[in-house]
């Protein structure tokens, strides 16, 4: 009977480590190839790609891993993903402490004390994205001339809404943001402001024109659609809520409208300033536009509603220009 059960025993784990490593090898050529087709595509550079874990995990290692998709670039020393062996579907992601971000040609260092996320996969051939989570403790981002912000948390909850996985709800929650001093003079010159934002919040549903799955590293799916149920941020007695829907015309530019409701709206435009949507010397013509604006509506002098439309190829505050809509293909 003992010799029996030992027997068993050797022809179960033998089948376990062939099922590893047949399930190992999979991954490491899947992972191979969706590399080697989005270098192909100049998305990413050459890279080291191994696995282990045995037994219990596929814990699949790429080093350097470089992601590039005009106008952005993201850099890191490695990308781990793992997956428990009894449940490849869900994988756990881990990024390095330090990696290095370039926004339209603009170079930002990003650190973190810890950044993860988790991700549940279709269980088909395309592994399309179910559902996924990102959870950054204690982000600082770092750019040029005093440029960028630190935080205590972002998290970031992304889930499919529709059979096809095209359609996703996005949730986005930054607490405690602390703008760097460039950013926060820009901002904030009279520092009338509390030293934090108290939080950055985003709900909302993107459209795509294929699903995140595999062959996204090869052709990154395009936006179709955002609709904004809400956007807001609170920085001390500052607040700034937005919704509406947003798309993309036959040139690629954003179309479409969100509306604005602003408390101290006067730093709420210094915000606009820092992030670069309006050019600092325009900002006193449209502060004057603005508090005529707030004062027609008969409301607070410091509260402001007005639309931010794009239309045509082109972006307005109400009746502001503010140039040239964004492209987006």
């Amino acid at each position: 009977m003992m010799r029996a059960l030992i027997w068993l025993t050797v022809l179960l784990a033998g089948l376990y480590a062939g099922y590893w490593y047949v399930g190992s090898r999979a991954a490491l050529r899947g992972a191979e190839t969706a590399l080697a087709a989005a270098e192909a595509r100049g998305i990413t550079d050459p890279a080291e790609v191994g696995i282990a874990g045995f037994p219990s995990r596929f814990d699949l290692t790429v080093e350097p891993f470089r992601l590039r998709q005009p106008p952005f670039d993201w850099q890191a020393d490695f990308l781990q993903v793992f997956a428990l062996s009894w449940r490849p579907h869900h994988l756990i992601a881990v990024w390095p402490d330090a990696q290095r971000l370039t926004v339209a040609g603009r170079p930002m260092d990003l650190t973190v004390e810890d950044m993860r996320g988790s991700a549940v996969v279709a269980p088909t051939d395309d592994l399309a994205l179910d559902r996924a989570t990102v959870v950054i403790e204690a982000p600082e981002l770092a750019a040029a001339g005093g440029q960028g912000f630190a935080a205590r948390q972002i998290r970031l909850a992304v889930g499919a809404e529709d059979a096809a996985r095209q359609t996703l709800r996005l949730g986005l929650e930054a607490l405690d943001i602390v703008p760097a001093t460039g950013s926060r003079a820009v901002a904030d010159p009279g520092g009338a402001l509390p030293d934090s934002i108290d939080w950055l919040r985003l709900d909302a549903t993107l459209g795509l024109d294929a699903p995140l799955d595999r062959q996204a590293l090869a052709r990154p799916p395009r936006p179709e659609s955002l609709d904004i149920r809400d956007l807001s941020l609170r920085w001390g007695a500052l607040s700034l809520t937005a919704s509406g829907r947003l798309g993309i015309d036959r040139d690629g530019r954003l179309t479409g409208q969100i509306d604005l409701e602003a408390a101290r709206w006067r730093e709420v435009l210094g915000l606009a300033v820092a992030a670069g949507l309006v050019r600092a010397e325009l900002a006193p013509t449209y502060g004057a536009a603005l508090t005529a604006l707030a004062n027609a509506a008969g409301g607070p002098d410091d509260t402001l509603r007005v639309p931010l439309i794009f239309a045509g190829g082109w972006a307005t505050l109400g009746p502001l220009p503010l140039g040239r809509a964004p492209r987006l293909r």
